[in-house]
């Protein structure tokens, strides 16, 4: 009979198994040292610590429990169990030890806290900026710790009991306060940062993020509040946000987080405005003759709060939803918006792209697709922004009569569907990004034709090469032999056939001359050994370096042309004029298209050189094929690339 072997625990049960042995046994610590009696400290000074604990604690460990590894959910936990020590020792403060150790352990539980808000949410790398904030607020955060701790050994009572810090103990104390400023330097950069992704993170990410949005008004609130001498008001603040983290962390459906954040944002304010407002009335009517009625003061103050709830509620409502969600009751404004960009965009690619970003940020929406049909239907390119979500909306892009395209737009929540307002601005938009649709395809329609002239014009030049070369010059040739032939036969006139066999002569070396114009015979062999042999000519000085990768035998003849004449120019250019001393020319045909680089170690600033084709003319040559051409020059030399389709 086989016996049940038992389960190893694995790393994540020990972590959370020694989490919670490490909180029951500071919880029984706490609650001996309140039964015996040693507690000397003042228990409203440990009151944000007693908060940590049972706002962190218990949310850590659960997120911890259903995502293991997750690094805020770690980080919660030990805040909750650091603020969990200093309570312990505030408990038996009566004693030496725990005294000293109450003096500076709260601490670093806040140390903790800005370590948080720089994890949050926990899964992703953190990047640069992020790390250098935790960096910061770690290590500024342990020597501060450290100098707290050695100056209240020195010097017992230092915080406590206002004991003048003198020599070795006001060093220690000028260290703690330096590097505390840093952690909330470090804080306020945590903030930031959470700030600017919320509003350009992903959608998951942002909706995330402002889960902590209540938790943060609350928290400014009771500072607020603080300053004007009601204590605590911190501490609603305070839960709210390890609860804001653990339910952003763990909800499987981010819409319904969504909405939970709206309507709790919403409250929040309307609580706060309500609240004023009943005591901004019940203020004004105490002055009145109604003063030595408190009772239909207070009726007037509800009546007017009453009155006022709900068209305060509406636009409350209103203002949170533009917040969150976007301009969906400002159209003019996001119609206005998208013009302004169509007005100022110069590449309509590029404003294709700015279109559908400025759509997904201005509605909130997690995701935008816009799609550009050619005139058979199908899609010449798409554009999209976010994550694909189920169930988008469709609105069709059309422009002069004719169908261009189609704008996909997903609803904020899964399983919802727009509103009638929102659905006719969403097809405003798509009525004014089928304009910017049809020059795109327009533009699109002009290159390829462009390119396709360009390519037609050179195969033509091509073939004509080839008449000229196989069939015309041959001919002439063979008439000035047979000329030749009869001028020494013949008995008369000579100098007649002398002539014509010069004209001859001539006719053949313009046919040469036109041929090698239309197209270089040197490519006759390719483009890279003649390249090579063009480079071979330069030498010695400079030293010319040729490179190719991948497969260059299957460019088009437009192509190879104008590779050949850029490439040879701009070595003659560096030549010439650089006083270069290295030349490197780089092919690169491993693509979809083909790279050629050109450089040299020269002074910079090369001038083309006279009767050469020009850097304008080597602009207009890629340009012609589609391709992009860039130049830099400088004090270190000059590099002019090329990108041509093959």
């Amino acid at each position: 009979m086989n016996r049940p072997v038992a389960r190893l625990p694995t790393s994540p049960d020990v972590v959370l198994l020694t989490l919670t042995i490490g909180a029951g046994l500071l919880s029984a610590t706490v609650i001996a040292g309140l039964a015996l009696g040693h507690t000397a400290g003042s228990w409203p000074t440990i009151v944000p610590s007693v908060v940590l604990v049972l706002g962190c604690f218990p949310i850590g460990l659960f997120v911890l429990r259903a995502r293991p590894g997750n690094r805020v959910g770690l980080s919660l936990s030990l805040v909750g169990i650091t603020a969990l020590v200093a309570v312990a020792a505030t408990a038996w403060s009566a004693l030496g030890t725990p005294a000293w150790l109450a003096e500076w352990a709260w601490w670093p539980p806040w140390v903790l806290v800005v370590a948080t808000l720089t994890l949050y949410p926990g899964r992703a790398a953190i990047g640069l900026t992020r790390t250098r904030l935790l960096v910061a607020s770690l290590a500024a955060g342990s020597v501060s710790t450290v100098a707290l701790a050695v100056a209240t050994g020195l010097s017992p009572g230092l915080l406590t009991a206002a004991v003048q810090a003198e020599g070795a103990v006001r060093a220690l104390l000028v260290v703690a306060a330096t590097t505390m400023l840093v952690v909330v330097g470090a804080a306020i950069g945590s903030v930031v940062d959470l700030v600017r992704r919320a509003r350009s993170g992903s959608p998951v990410e942002r909706s995330r993020l402002r889960a902590l949005l209540p938790a943060g008004m609350l928290i400014v609130g009771g500072l607020t509040v603080e300053v004007v001498g009601l204590p605590y008001a911190t501490v609603p603040g305070l839960l709210a946000l390890p609860i804001g983290m653990g339910i952003a962390i763990l909800a499987h459906h981010l819409d319904d987080l969504d909405l939970l954040v709206n309507r709790a944002v919403v409250w929040l304010i309307l609580t706060a405005l309500l609240f004023a407002a009943f005591a901004g009335t019940v203020a004004l009517l105490s002055t009145t003759a109604l003063a030595g009625e408190p009772i239909v003061v207070s009726a007037l103050g509800t009546a007017a709060v009453a009155v006022g709830f709900d068209p305060v509620r509406r636009r409350v409502q209103r203002a949170v939803d533009r917040l969150l969600f976007g301009e969906t009751d400002s159209p003019v404004k996001v119609l206005s918006d998208l013009g302004r960009r169509m007005q100022a965009a110069v590449d309509p690619g590029e404003l294709l792209a700015d279109l559908v970003a400025a759509v997904g940020t201005s509605l909130r929406v997690p995701y935008v697709r816009m799609e550009v049909h050619g005139h058979d239907g199908l899609t010449l390119t798409t554009v999209e922004d976010g994550r694909p979500q189920p169930g988008p909306g469709e609105f069709v892009m059309r422009a002069h009569g004719e169908q261009v395209g189609r704008l996909l737009v997903a609803p904020r929540r899964t399983g919802e569907v727009f509103t009638s307002r929102e659905a006719e601005l969403l097809q405003d938009i798509a009525g004014q990004a089928a304009i910017a649709a049809r020059s795109y395809r327009v533009t699109l329609e002009l290159r390829q034709a462009r390119e396709s002239l360009v390519r037609s014009r050179e195969d033509e030049r091509l073939r004509i090469r080839r008449d000229l070369h196989d069939g015309l010059g041959p001919a002439l040739a063979g008439a000035r032999m047979q000329v030749a032939a009869a001028r020494h036969v013949a008995d008369t006139a000579p100098e007649l056939l002398g002539s014509v066999q010069d004209t001859l002569a001539e006719c053949s070396r313009e046919v040469r001359r036109i041929v090698d114009n239309i197209r270089p015979g040197a490519l006759d062999r390719g483009l890279l050994p003649a390249i090579r042999h063009r480079a071979d000519a330069i030498g010695p000085v400079p030293q010319v370096t040729v490179e190719a990768t991948g497969d260059l035998n299957d460019l088009g003849a437009a192509v190879e042309v104008a590779v050949y004449r850029i490439v040879t120019e701009a070595l003659s250019n560096a030549a010439h004029h650089s006083g270069a001393e290295h030349l490197r020319v780089m092919l690169d045909g491993t693509g979809a298209q083909l790279l050629v680089e050109v450089r040299d170690d020269g002074r910079g600033g090369a001038a083309p050189r006279e009767g050469g084709i020009g850097l304008e003319s080597m602009r207009q040559r890629t340009e012609e094929l589609g391709g992009r051409f860039a130049l830099e020059s400088g004090t270190t030399g000059t590099v002019i690339r090329l990108t041509l389709p093959r």
